[in-house]
């Protein structure tokens, strides 16, 4: 694996993995090491399932922001408000 190395790359890194295996780490150091989470490839895609559910409630709560912004941004002249 490399590391990423454009500022696209590492926003995606940042927005898109980071929150699920934080996440996970704190829940694991919570509540402690469950029966089911001995093997590293559980808990990594414990991580990804907690990212991906992130990343909808981040899609529910900022989408119409984004959208709004990337069509104003695409369109100088239109007057969306």
């Amino acid at each position: 694996m490399t590391l990423p190395q454009t500022l696209f790359q590492v926003v995606a890194i940042l927005l898109l993995v980071v929150p699920g295996i934080i996440f996970t780490a704190t829940r694991r150091f919570l509540r402690g090491l469950g029966a089911d989470e001995k093997d590293f490839s559980v808990r990594l895609i414990h991580a990804i399932a907690a990212s991906v559910i992130f990343d909808c409630l981040y899609l529910i709560v900022a989408g119409p922001w984004l959208v709004r912004g990337w069509s104003v941004a695409r369109i100088p002249h239109c007057r969306c408000q």
